[in-house]
């Protein structure tokens, strides 16, 4: 059960601790509930773009905000093995934000073997064409 792996911190913001072997990836609303780092992609995840529940990893949309910009459409990573999965921080699962460049390599690759209108939807989200809303509406 998913409020097995949940947790409130004293922000009262929920967390997701031991996201690894046992964790749930049949259901892409499991994946969506972990949100970290919280503080920099603040609940923004959109969808999940792809995953492979063989190798247990998944590629989601998410906005991340560092230093400079709020809300930075980008690709985010993780792996869901072991007792806590990759990344996590002291027990609490959060993703590898990949860089525009990797996420740009993959795009020009044919990423995951998406159909090319999925392909052209991740696109314009990561050039800032589309929302992370419609990119939910339309994925």
């Amino acid at each position: 059960m998913l409020w097995d792996f949940m947790w409130f911190n004293t922000e009262g913001i929920m967390a997701v601790r031991f996201a690894g072997g046992n964790f749930d990836l049949h259901n892409d609303q499991n994946i969506l509930t972990i949100n970290s780092p919280q503080n920099k992609i603040f609940d923004r995840i959109h969808v999940v773009v792809y995953k492979d529940e063989i190798d247990r990893w998944c590629v989601v949309a998410l906005d991340y905000s560092d230093d400079k910009n709020i809300g930075n459409p980008r690709l985010g990573l993780r792996w869901f093995w072991s007792k806590f999965g990759f990344p996590n921080s002291r027990q609490f699962a959060t993703w590898i934000v990949l860089p525009p460049s990797i996420s740009d390599t993959l795009m020009k690759g044919g990423a995951f073997g998406l159909p090319q209108e999925k392909i052209r939807l991740l696109k314009g989200f990561l050039d800032g064409q589309i929302s992370g809303t419609q990119l939910k509406r339309q994925f």
